[in-house]
């Protein structure tokens, strides 16, 4: 495996891990986005493009016949996506997602960043009952993380400020249902970084097997990131 998968964890879709994305994005000069490819997977994703405006080449759609071809003429060093979960996708698109992404991790040496928000995380719903309505298609397969995944960040919004802007209508999420409350969106948090220390437990296991005894290895880096809200 040649590629590795950077991900920006959030509670719910769109909350801080979007705009910690675009921020990075905005601060790179001239040469450095000619290395960056953004994608994307269902055409309500474009609209997290707009604050970037003409500074990058026109988005590859991952879907589209021709799309790892296209990627690798433009040959980057990193693949920006939106979020690793699209909800309003059907069931063939998001077969056909998952493919077209294990075939992009696979057969190139890139880095993929993208944001994942908890409610998608396969497994969570079962710990917390479940806490929130989410599309089954839409779940990311959490061994499919164990597999690329070498760093996580945590984009973190409070619980209450973000429940206070959702019912404000300052954060709009289609899917929302009533459940969407204080404690869910505690419990989310807390499993949140729950993934955060296993995943540091696995890249230590990992790395253990790899080294000699006693040779110091560093764990994969993680960044604690504010609330961009």
């Amino acid at each position: 495996m040649n590629a590795k998968v950077k991900i920006y964890l959030e509670i719910i879709p769109g909350a801080a891990a979007w705009a910690t994305l675009v921020q990075k994005l905005n601060a790179l000069n001239a040469s450095q986005r000619t290395k960056v490819v953004l994608a994307y997977v269902h055409p309500d994703e474009l609209a997290y493009f707009k604050p970037l405006k003409a500074k990058f080449s026109a988005p590859i759609h991952l879907l589209k016949a021709g799309a790892l071809i296209e990627i690798s003429e433009r040959t980057p060093e990193t693949v920006i996506l939106p979020c690793l979960v699209n909800p309003n996708l059907t069931h063939e698109d998001v077969l056909l997602f998952q493919h077209t992404l294990d075939m992009l991790l696979k057969t190139s040496n890139i880095t993929l960043e993208t944001t994942l928000p908890m409610v998608a995380y396969d497994g969570v719903s079962d710990v917390l009952h479940p806490p929130i309505h989410w599309p089954h298609d839409a779940q990311v397969n959490s061994m499919m993380l164990r597999q690329y995944i070498t760093d996580y960040h945590v984009c973190d919004v409070p619980p209450q400020t973000l429940l206070s802007r959702y019912l404000a209508g300052e954060i709009t999420w289609a899917s929302a249902p009533d459940v969407l409350n204080i404690g869910n969106l505690h419990r989310l948090r807390e499993a949140m970084f729950s993934l955060l220390t296993i995943h540091a437990g696995d890249v230590a296991r990992q790395l253990t097997l790899s080294t000699n005894a006693g040779e110091a290895v560093p764990l994969s880096a993680w960044a604690y990131l504010p609330s961009r809200l």
